[in-house]
Order: C-alpha cells, then sequence, then structure tokens
C-alpha cells in the first residue's frame, strides 16, 4: 500500500511550534508532569479530530498563545494548559465545542489539584 506524499510545508511550523513550546518550559513554571500530562492524554485526542483542528493546530495554538504571555502578567501553566485543551470538546460535536470544552477542563481530575 502506497502511503500518501508527506506534506513538508507542515513540518517547519511544526517544528518551531515544539521548539518554542519547549523554550518556554524551561523559562517558565511549567512542570515536567504538566507537558508530560498534555503530551501523553490531552493531545492524542486531536487525532481523532478533522485535519483542520489535528495534533498540529493543537501545538500551534499553544505556541502562538505562549507567545502572547511574554507581554502579559499571567500564569504560563494556566495558558499552556488551556491552549492545549481548546478545542478538546469538538468530541461533543462542532456547534457547541467551545462549551464543551470548558466542562472538559472544569471536569479534570488533574487539573483540579494542580490549579486549586
Amino acid at each position: 500500500m502506497n502511503k500518501p506524499p508527506l506534506k513538508t510545508h507542515y513540518l517547519f511550523p511544526l517544528f518551531l511550534a515544539i521548539s518554542f513550546i519547549k523554550k518556554m518550559a524551561n523559562r517558565c513554571n511549567l512542570t515536567a508532569e504538566l507537558i508530560e500530562y498534555i503530551e501523553t492524554d490531552i493531545l492524542p485526542r486531536y487525532e481523532a479530530f478533522d485535519k483542520a483542528h489535528d495534533r498540529t493546530h493543537a501545538l500551534t495554538v499553544i505556541s502562538q498563545s505562549l507567545k502572547l504571555t511574554q507581554h502579559y502578567d499571567v500564569n504560563v501553566a494556566m495558558v499552556y494548559t488551556i491552549a492545549a485543551f481548546h478545542d478538546t470538546g469538538l468530541t461533543e460535536g462542532r456547534e457547541h465545542h467551545h462549551t464543551a470544552s470548558a466542562q472538559i477542563i472544569r471536569n479534570d481530575r488533574y487539573l483540579k489539584e494542580l490549579f486549586t
């Protein structure tokens, strides 16, 4: 079976996003535990969504959100987490995914422990 051609135009922006996330993790209050949780439990959820909302999209949103934190006095770990979860509500459909994403965040036991 032939594999579809690799779309290399996605690779460089993805590389930049991942590199920036790692750089920010080293400079801010992003713990290895939180990063591992997001990478192993949250980001894989995006693989079930459409191509516009895949893991690359999530990483881009995370990266852009972290860039904004350089200009504001905010909790970087919280921004990182919210960006990672932002489209997880697509499991409930497109129309109300934003409210479903918020509910998923509110109900997450790990996040309750981390942020309270």
